[in-house]
């Protein structure tokens, strides 16, 4: 994840849409920065699609647990959803 984690430690968020690298605010990336995403993409792209399965697999297991407690209000479901760790999810 090091290459992701350089780049969003450089304060871009960056997300994997339709196949595609997402990164924002993308007019503030300099040449460099921009070689960088070129010559990492595919390292990139793994790594945002890694992201993306821990943080469904974090869901899922957030909502099995609620369900297994009882919780049916569905704001408390969204409000715990919202609440989970941002460690998977894009800046």
């Amino acid at each position: 994840m090091l290459s992701l984690m350089k780049i969003r430690q450089a304060g871009f968020a960056v997300s994997l849409v339709d196949g595609f690298i997402k990164i924002s605010p993308f007019s503030q990336l300099t040449p460099a920065q921009l070689d960088f995403l070129k010559s990492h993409k595919a390292e990139i792209i793994s790594e945002l699609q890694e992201v993306s399965e821990l943080a469904l697999a974090d869901e899922t297991q957030i909502l099995a647990w609620l369900s297994w407690i009882g919780e049916t209000d569905q704001e408390m479901i969204a409000e715990t959803l919202r609440a989970m760790p941002r460690r998977y999810q894009s800046a």
